[in-house]
């Protein structure tokens, strides 16, 4: 996916010689300290047109790629929530959709026809990866989808991202969730350069002790 990659603004980069490739099926974390580049990275990987990148992005023809960035731009604040989902899954039947939003607990006449800007934080995130998940996606990749919301919540995230058959990068600190998910390999960021993390998540004790020093 990415090989000797530069990435970052008009006159700064922020991220150097990044190699990562992402398999089908793979479950991918991203870590490192605030300002690190974190977000840089995923839009670098996706071709946002707000980064400026160096060296070879590669993608397989024919990719579904969704990003989930921090502000859940795709969701359409005009819309309610239900309309929000029929936009994005025109294969499914309007009890499809009714149950599908309802594992995300948008499960009331009244809830589904809310209209989204009148959503919390919370809400609408929730509303966000119900979008995100039921369509048929090579790759997801999610910037941090868990902020803000309640264990609750979490728990019904982390159950859709479990039944997610395509691949999956994610910036995430919240480890059960990553466990939960079952990502399978870490990578850190420092001093602008990318390494991947001996142990995953998965692994959890050598895992935090490995994220505690830094991936060092």
């Amino acid at each position: 996916m990415a090989r000797n990659l530069s990435c970052g603004y008009k006159g700064r980069t922020i991220l150097s010689e990044i190699n990562l490739t992402v398999f089908k099926g793979d479950r991918l974390a991203i870590f490192g300290d605030n300002g690190s580049g974190k977000s840089t990275l995923l839009k670098g990987l996706i071709g946002a047109p707000e980064v400026i990148i160096s060296g070879e992005r590669m993608t397989a023809e024919g990719l579904k790629l969704v990003y989930l960035d921090q502000n859940y731009a795709l969701v359409d604040r005009k819309a309610s929530v239900l309309d929000n989902l029929s936009g994005t899954t025109p294969q499914l039947s309007p009890q499809e959709r009714r149950n599908h939003l309802a594992r995300f607990l948008f499960s009331s006449t009244q809830e589904v026809q809310k209209i989204a800007g009148r959503l919390s934080g919370g809400e609408i995130a929730r509303l966000s990866l119900a979008m995100v998940t039921a369509s048929p996606i090579d790759l997801l990749v999610m910037d941090e989808p868990t902020n803000n919301l309640d264990i609750p919540t979490i728990e019904e995230i982390e159950i859709a991202l479990a039944d997610f058959e395509g691949a999956i990068l994610i910036v995430s600190h919240d480890v059960v969730l990553l466990r939960n998910i079952g990502v399978n390999k870490a990578f850190y960021i420092k001093d602008g350069r990318l390494s991947q993390l001996k142990t995953s998540p998965l692994d959890e004790e050598e895992f935090l002790d490995e994220l505690i020093g830094g991936g060092e």
